[in-house]
């Protein structure tokens, strides 16, 4: 037998000479995991050992000087990193304090969310833990893998913490951890443990002491004994598997774990960038496939199915896609939109792919494969609880001879060998030779398994696997409501509903009860025998004892049919059934009737209402009367919702948490609301005056106040005197004055505050000035007189500052205590370089905007050496001029650059070489540049905006740019001198949402080689050239397209009907400056999409002929 290598320190540096390999080779990894050594290095070292007197000593300091900085725990993950390199596309995250609220959201940033989580989770000192939240098929260990990387191109000598990657339960894990403890280095070492959830005890264990041997090592053993002695440490872990309250409850020494939270693909730009990437090409054939999978994505998106925001399922939409063009006419449209029918296809089509794989494959083998995978499902599920048959075994035999040569065809295979045999610790059975590359393939195979044997049901714990239950009872409840919805055929509100009969109700309330995909619990499912008894009673009034066991909630795929956009018949009947244990509200971004909430009449056990972005009007609210006296949970944000419907939660004496921005309140009904204990009070986007504010009277125990944009003018804040606990305060775009700001005097704890945009001249700062917490100031827009500021003098804690559109003059010199500044905004505020060298900085700056002032080059030299961290600069429209200084040497992490209007030196662009690797977006208009100013280009590798518009490009520099062909998404070069014979550089591009080209000298001949860019983009613009109508060809297949410029050109209309056909999204349209022919335009008239255009003016002058 082969010995397995060591693996316990591998360096993970990259050869200094490597090179990508073409599309299509796969990488050998392992062979770049050696730390680089060339031959001035060696020489240094022959060198120095003849030199040295202390030989011993020196090694020791050349082993710390070369010291790398990534390192795995185990080889195992060596896969899962070579994985994460193919489509990749960052998740979004966001940051939760310890109050459970975002504070950091990463795509406010717009930047790469990769370096964006390196610098503000693992550079950040504040926090040493975190728990990585996600649910499944969101690409937690891609992700982490992914950091795992690009950490390691951040090369650095001895001080930089090093970073670990491994799995947490992996049977190495305690053993390596116990090394790097033992060798001091912990202290400055990072940890990155993946899978927290994959906590298996050893075979035959009995599965009720899963929880307790899962604490005993999570928190003795990892926790106390040796987590807690690193510098940070991030654990990845479904966020199905804890209770929220058990993660309020892990502490380590009384230090609080922070969460963040892994976001899916939720925006449709991020699930297009990923299936670009997945089904790349260029060949017509190609660019239909990809192009059809995107179109049923976001319609399954659009009918509320989000397993499509996944990753793990995106990889698998061409079979997906494949099965659509099949089933789509023929299958029932509940049976084909279901997580069934999507994960069916994709095992489905993997038998396929590796029985095509292996010599002689036959139905045969598919089966036994299948029964295979269904067995090893349910054993690992069951920890091996359930022993098999001696047929069973002879058959799981011949299925491994069958299958021990699995190809996993195109990388796709669903399973992968088992290589630790000690972490499975059940070596010698014949179950234990694979594993799923992934836990929600085991959950599937585990529902077929339970589908065949119903008998084992009642005996499976279904805790810890929700994915099967959601696939079982979902299964179940489309044949239930096949059965019931003749019953309820015709109603769509609740108001004309035939009244079922208890049986009917009956067969309804279990997969109701139990459909943990569409109604969450907040506490353990309810046993199934109770259920069935309770269901068997005459007793009306049975349902109420469902509250001791479950708390429902209702949210949009419960209650939501997102086909015919009305409540579900069967749901909305099965609602009035279930009433006592419905705990929960959570409907969002569905228009809802008010009519159609008349079935939460009665439902006084509701603690929570949340319905936001629903065009509700308001009158629907009185069916929520009942739950007023428990509600503590109110939000009704971007309605349509007026004063006078909030008179049914008058009493709410146990609300804690009121927000009510976005909608047509003028305040009158805060008077609901008098002396109520409110935390959380979020009245903004309204028309809140000062006298209807006063209604609310004192709110002593306030946290956090929006009163952001209402028609304040502050004499109404005298019931926030008593408020002493404020932390987060916000009042911007009012008109208030200094007077009100004297009730805030006694909030000593104020960490946020928002004043922009008001009538402050900073007089009434003064009853600020003991608030020495504050990390957030906002001032900006307001007639401030800059000597007030003195009262700001001792905000040593703030790291955002915004001053912008003030005229600041000395006003600076009082923020020189904050040394600490992360985020500092001062545009348009007049600052002369003397003033900006009144602040001093520390080195953890990572956004700067000083854009809009008289600033030169050379006071930038006051940040040499403090831009490590550094993200984002705007030092658009200054006199940078040629004295700018090369202060951007440390500067690893920037990602968004704006030098436009600056008169920089082109030759200066060479400084922001060194952060080629994270700039993904650049400004650099009106800068008098030529094509071979841009020779800096061939470093950039992340770019996705480029802006070089009012420049004196031809397009010759284009060809410099051709390795962002799939990278790239919007590009602008208007106002230039660009020819159709350089858009030839433009062919390869196939990731362009938007390109400007407007205000140059095309003619329309080299339009054609934009013909792969044009499946992809949203938004083009050819104003101010010289095109006529035939060249447009090249848009035949853009099917994306939203806005299409085409002002100033020689279009006489003919193009117009070609491009609505071809684009079924087009939503702007611009011709004007055309010679138009009136006649050629009379087809718009059969398309009502288009939002904005001048052409209507054409069909009315046709019309008067």
């Amino acid at each position: 037998m082969q010995k397995k290598a060591d693996a316990t320190h591998i360096n993970f540096e990259p050869k200094a000479n490597d090179q990508p390999k073409p599309k299509g080779e796969s990488s050998d990894l392992s062979a770049q995991l050696t730390f680089p050594i060339v031959s001035g290095v060696i020489a240094s070292l022959i060198v120095a050992v003849i030199l040295s007197k202390h030989i011993g000593r020196f090694f020791q300091r050349v082993g710390q000087w070369v010291k790398p900085s990534t390192r795995l725990l185990h080889q195992d993950f060596l896969s899962e990193i070579e994985r994460s390199k193919e489509f990749f596309i960052p998740n979004l995250f966001e940051v939760f304090n310890k109050h459970g609220i975002a504070i950091d959201i990463s795509k406010t940033e717009h930047t790469e969310e990769v370096d964006l989580f390196i610098d503000r989770i693992l550079l950040d000192p504040s926090s040493s833990f975190y728990l990585l939240l996600a649910p499944t098929g969101v690409g937690k260990t891609t992700f982490l893998s992914q950091v795992f990387l690009s950490y390691k191109k951040r090369s650095g000598w001895s001080g930089q913490p090093m970073l670990y990657l491994g799995k947490v339960h992996h049977s190495r894990t305690l053993e390596e951890l116990d090394k790097i403890l033992k060798s001091g280095e912990a202290e400055n070492s990072i940890l990155l443990l993946d899978a927290l959830d994959e906590f298996k005890i050893r075979r035959n264990e009995n599965p009720e002491n899963y929880w307790q041997l899962f604490y005993q090592l999570w928190e003795e053993k990892l926790l106390h004994e040796r987590l807690s002695k690193f510098k940070k440490v991030i654990v990845s872990v479904r966020e199905q598997f804890f209770n929220s309250s058990d993660l309020e409850d892990i502490t380590i020494n009384d230090i609080d774990i922070r969460k963040i939270r892994l976001m899916p693909f939720s925006e449709e730009a991020q699930r297009k960038s990923y299936l670009q990437k997945r089904f790349a090409g260029t060949e017509s054939d190609e660019i239909m496939r990809r192009d059809g999978i995107i179109i049923l994505v976001e319609k399954l998106h659009e009918k509320g199915l989000l397993f499509v925001e996944k990753p793990l399922i995106l990889n698998f939409m061409e079979d997906v896609w494949t099965a659509f063009q099949t089933h789509y006419r023929t299958a029932h449209n509940y049976e084909f939109f279901s997580n069934e029918f999507i994960y069916r296809v994709i095992i489905d089509k993997w038998f396929e792919r590796e029985g095509k794989s292996s010599d002689g494959a036959s139905a045969l083998d598919k089966a036994r494969m299948e029964r295979y995978c269904k067995l090893l499902a349910w054993q690992i599920s069951s920890n091996g609880q359930h022993s098999m048959s001696g047929e069973q075994l002879l058959e799981m035999e011949r299925v491994l001879n069958t299958i021990s040569d699995l190809k996993g065809v195109q990388g796709r295979s669903l399973l992968i060998r088992v290589d630790d045999a000690r972490d499975s610790q059940r070596a010698g059975n014949l179950l234990d030779n694979f594993k799923f590359i992934h836990e929600s393939f085991l959950e599937f195979f585990l529902f077929m398994h339970l589908l065949e044997h119903p008998e084992l049901e009642h005996e499976f714990n279904f805790e810890r696997y929700s994915f099967t239950l959601q696939l079982l009872v979902g299964h179940r409840w489309r044949s239930v409501k096949s059965s019931v919805v003749p019953h309820f055929a015709g109603a769509s509100d609740g108001n004309d509903m035939i009244e079922p009969t208890k049986a009917e109700l009956s067969a309804v309330a279990m997969p109701l009860l139990t459909l943990v995909g569409n109604i969450d619990f907040c506490t353990k499912m309810f046993e199934k025998g109770q259920m069935q008894e309770l269901l068997s009673k005459e007793d009306p009034n049975w349902t109420y004892q469902l509250r001791t066991e479950t708390v429902l909630i209702i949210t949009n795929e419960s209650f939501w049919d997102f086909q015919t956009h009305t409540p579900d018949p069967v749901s909305h009947t099965a609602i009035i059934l279930l009433k006592p244990a419905i705990g929960a509200v959570q409907f969002s971004g569905i228009v809802i009737q008010d009519e159609m909430l008349s079935c939460f009449e009665g439902c006084d056990q509701i603690v929570q209402i949340e319905i936001s972005r629903s065009d509700l009007e308001g009158h629907g609210l009185a069916f929520f009367s009942s739950c007023a006296i428990n509600l503590q949970i109110l939000q009704l944000s971007f309605n349509m919702l007026e004063d006078k419907y909030l008179e049914v939660f008058r009493g709410a004496e146990s609300l804690r948490y009121l927000n009510l921005d976005r909608n047509r309140f003028n305040g009158s009904c805060l008077r609901n609301f008098v002396g109520l204990n409110l935390e959380h009070l979020d009245l903004s986007y309204n028309e809140i005056t000062d006298d209807n504010l006063k209604l609310l009277g004192s709110c002593p125990n306030l946290k956090s106040i929006n009163l952001h944009l209402n028609e304040l003018e502050g004499h109404g804040f005298d019931i926030f005197e008593s408020t002493t606990e404020l932390e987060w305060l916000t009042l911007g775009s009012n008109r208030l004055t200094d007077d009100c700001l004297r009730y805030f005097s006694r909030n000593l704890d104020l960490t946020a505050l928002y004043l922009n945009e008001n009538q402050f001249n900073g007089s009434g700062f003064v009853y600020l000035k003991n608030a020495k917490s504050l990390d957030t100031l906002s001032l900006s827009d307001n007639p401030i007189d800059s000597q007030y500021l003195i009262h700001f003098r001792n905000l040593d804690k703030l790291n955002y500052l915004e001053l912008g559109n003030i005229r600041l003059g000395d006003g600076l010199k009082y923020f020189t205590n904050s040394y600490l500044l992360e985020d500092i905004r001062l545009y348009n505020t007049g600052i002369t370089d003397q003033d900006l060298q009144s602040l001093v900085f520390g080195n953890k700056l990572k956004r700067i905007d000083f854009s809009g002032n008289a600033l030169t080059g050379e006071v930038f030299d006051i940040f040499r050496g403090k831009l490590e961290f550094l993200e984002r600069l705007d030092i658009n429209d200054n006199q940078i001029g040629s004295s700018l200084p090369d202060i951007f040497k440390d500067s690893h992490h920037i990602n968004e650059v704006n030098l436009s209007n600056t008169q920089i030196n082109p030759g200066h662009l060479n400084y922001f070489s060194h952060c080629a690797a994270t700039l993904t977006r650049l400004y650099m208009s009106n800068l008098n540049l030529q094509d071979n100013d841009l020779s800096v280009f061939g470093g950039f590798q992340q770019l996705k905006d480029l802006n070089l518009s009012g420049n004196r490009f031809t397009g010759s520099f284009l060809i410099q740019l051709k390795h962002l062909a799939t990278e790239l998404e919007e590009l602008n070069l208007a106002n230039n001198q660009l020819n159709d014979q350089n858009l030839y550089y433009l062919e390869a591009f196939s990731s362009l949402n938007t390109l400007n080209l407007s205000q140059n000298l095309v003619e329309g001949d080299g339009l054609i080689n934009l013909r792969t860019s044009a499946s992809v983009l949203e938004v083009l613009n050819l104003s101010g050239n010289s095109i006529s109508d035939d060249d447009l060809q090249f848009l035949e297949h853009a099917r994306f397209l939203k806005e299409v410029r085409l002002a100033d050109n020689k279009f006489n209309g003919s193009c117009v009907k070609f491009l609505l056909n071809s684009a079924a999204t087009l939503e702007t349209l611009i011709l004007s400056g055309n010679p138009i022919v009136p006649e050629e335009l009379l087809i718009v008239g059969e398309f009502t999409e288009l939002e904005d255009t001048d052409i209507t003016q054409w069909i009315q002058f046709v019309e008067e002929e």
